[in-house]
């Protein structure tokens, strides 16, 4: 936090005399430094005329991240509404829109950084922000990019203080929010550390659940808040289940039974086409492993519309499911079963056709008997 070094209290560095004074030198030169951003601000807004004044208006909105901007109090839209009713009720005229969502703490990134180079010279116009946030929680940036503005006869408002840049006093306040914004972005920062290390100690989980798990918050005992978890869904378990039984083999009759139920639909069959004979065979009593492909259960799935949270499923999301699903109650059984057939490969020939599955069968989807 470099930038406020003048905020330090002398005691701090009290080691020797010397410190002291290069303490209080420091400190002095922070100041002077302040005060002459001011003083600069003032001179610009000194040679602006009244006849420069424009009402024309640019919007800029900023989140720091898809969540936030979710966020009713903070979102896109909830800012680019009470910048519209700002506007409407100073009679300035909007005529451009900006939003990004990135975090402010460096402005080069920033849409509003490229305002500037767009508008021309002496073509006074007005930014309206939500707060000055949005513009930065840099205090240095946010400074000099009002000081860039009034060069160009710009004016910031601020629609939450209720300020503008085109008033002395207010244009002085207007730049100190940015060393507040500074602060409260550590502040935050600190908290979010703090609150990390007490979800890990409680074994949390993070980010967003995978396929047959749900995002849920738990309570724990002498945990301070609730503590999320991912905790299983029972459809989507279901759905893996399916998986799994086509994928590794099983009694055709289990298989129907589960692939029913989750289509809805009380006819649900799976045939192949016989490579020799050209007609369509329905499964007898089970399916063994390596006779239906991932592709293949990709396509079952679709037609069926038993969809992977509302999309599509392919080839790589059954392998990933496959490869990544630990706590499939069947998952030991499947993997004897693979084995298994294994042996029996060794054993006979005459199963090696199904290791060329793709070119000896295709599995059609038909809902109808």
């Amino acid at each position: 936090m470099f930038f406020f070094n003048w905020r330090k209290r002398t005691n701090d560095i009290d080691e020797n005399n010397n410190l002291n004074s290069n303490s209080n030198s420091n400190s002095n030169s922070n100041k002077k430094l302040k005060d002459n951003e001011i003083n600069n601000l003032n001179n610009l807004l000194d040679n602006l005329n009244s006849n420069d004044i424009s009402s024309n208006a640019i919007i800029y909105t900023r989140c720091s991240s898809k969540r936030q901007n979710e966020d009713k109090l903070h979102g896109h839209a909830t800012q680019l509404e009470i910048c519209k009713q700002y506007a409407i009720e100073n009679n300035l005229n909007i005529v451009d829109i900006y939003q990004d969502t990135c975090n402010g703490h460096d402005i080069s990134k920033l849409t509003l950084n490229n305002i500037l180079n767009n508008i021309p010279i002496n073509n006074f116009t007005n930014i309206i922000v939500a707060d000055p946030s949005r513009i930065s929680r840099s205090p240095a940036e946010g400074t000099t990019f009002v000081m860039k503005c009034l060069n160009k006869k710009i004016f910031c408002h601020s629609v939450r203080h209720n300020i503008s840049t085109s008033n002395t006093n207010e244009r002085k306040q207007f730049t100190s929010y940015f060393h507040d914004a500074y602060e409260e972005s550590e502040m935050l920062k600190m908290r979010i550390k703090s609150n990390i290390k007490i979800l890990k100690r409680y074994k949390a989980n993070f980010g967003l659940a995978p396929f047959g798990y749900t995002n849920s918050k738990i309570f724990i005992q002498n945990a301070p808040f609730p503590i999320p978890r991912w905790t299983a869904n029972i459809d989507e378990q279901k759905i893996i289940k399916l998986i799994s039984m086509m994928y590794y083999g099983c009694k055709l009759n289990e298989l129907y039974e589960l692939l029913r139920e989750l289509s809805s639909d009380d006819n649900a069959r799976l045939y192949y086409i016989d490579k020799n004979t050209q007609k369509k065979v329905e499964f007898n009593k089970k399916i063994d492993y390596g006779e239906i492909c991932s592709n293949d259960i990709a396509e079952i799935l679709n037609d069926y519309n038993i969809k992977k949270r509302g999309k599509d499923w392919n080839s790589k999301m059954i392998l990933y499911i496959i490869n990544n699903n630990q706590n499939n109650e069947n998952n030991e059984n499947n993997k004897n079963i693979k084995n298994n057939k294994n042996n029996e490969n060794d054993e006979d020939d005459e199963n090696d056709e199904y290791d060329d599955y793709d070119e000896d069968y295709k599995i059609i989807r038909n809902k109808n008997k």
